[in-house]
């Protein structure tokens, strides 16, 4: 077994138990020795993806949200890819709510970029600082949901941005996710962005989830909507069938193709 694959077994295991294991039964379940363990638990705890402690580890506790900053640049190649698969998904549709996010973040980048005939035809909502920005300016129409400021997430969301919701009608959402191993549904890490988020999927015709190989194998506090709710779920070439089994029967799923680039992006559990 691979690095990769091994870490990857590692989070599934963690999540899955959704309470602590130890280093030895991680080490007994996978045919290694404790101390490949141990570097493993090291490794995913220097990235957040769990929570080492003393003998073995933990699923994150996910009640605070890494800055959007940091997680633009985690595995880039794949959240580009994911965007790209994403800009054939406008059609039949007059509004478009763009959800905050990396990826998401990342489709709005395309947007602009390729000049997609979107930002001419379509009027777009979002909840996003940088969203917003990236299509000022680009977009015909732009609406921004205010509300509470989320500095982390350079967002908006809670009881102000919620009494938007009666006045706006959308035909498509994109929305993002913070993981959803061992869930019956996306998740994201505080209840005033679930509620946000159901709000949104209430309200729209159509739901598309923007998630990478990374949200198959980690977790959040909040899960806000179950997979019947979701029309489809974009992700990257990095998910194993494995991982995807468990989905297949609730949301269709896309895999993006991979694209071509000069940047060497490691992957993020290599």
């Amino acid at each position: 077994m691979v690095t990769k694959e091994r870490r990857e077994k590692i989070l599934s295991i963690v999540n899955n138990a959704n309470c602590r294991i130890k280093t030895s039964e991680l080490a007994s379940q996978l045919n290694v020795t404790s101390e490949t363990i141990r570097k493993d638990l090291i490794y995913l705890d220097q990235r957040k993806l769990l929570k080492k402690f003393h003998g073995g580890a933990k699923p994150v506790a996910e009640f605070k949200e890494r800055s959007l900053e940091l997680r633009l640049k985690d595995g880039a190649i794949y959240k580009k890819a994911i965007a790209q698969e994403a800009l054939a998904h406008f059609t039949d549709c007059a509004v478009v709510f763009i959800d905050a996010g990396s990826t998401t973040t990342e489709l709005a980048s395309l947007l602009v970029s390729q000049s997609h005939s979107a930002l001419a035809e379509k009027a777009f909502i979002t909840n996003s600082f940088p969203v917003a920005n990236i299509l000022n300016g680009h977009a015909k129409t732009l609406f921004f949901l205010g509300g509470e400021v989320c500095f982390t997430t350079q967002s908006t969301g809670g009881f102000w941005a919620q009494s938007e919701f009666d006045s706006i009608s959308i035909d498509l959402a994109f929305l993002g996710t913070s993981g959803f191993c061992s869930r019956q549904g996306p998740c994201t890490m505080t209840s005033p962005d679930a509620i946000f988020k159901s709000n949104i999927i209430k309200h729209s015709t159509k739901k598309i989830l923007l998630a990478d190989h990374t949200k198959f194998i980690t977790n959040a506090l909040m899960q806000y909507a179950r997979w019947s709710e979701i029309d489809t779920l974009i992700t990257d070439s990095q998910v194993t069938e494995e991982q995807m089994s468990h989905l297949k029967n609730h949301v269709h799923i896309i895999t993006a193709a991979d694209i071509d680039t000069d940047n060497d992006l490691a992957d993020l559990l290599i």
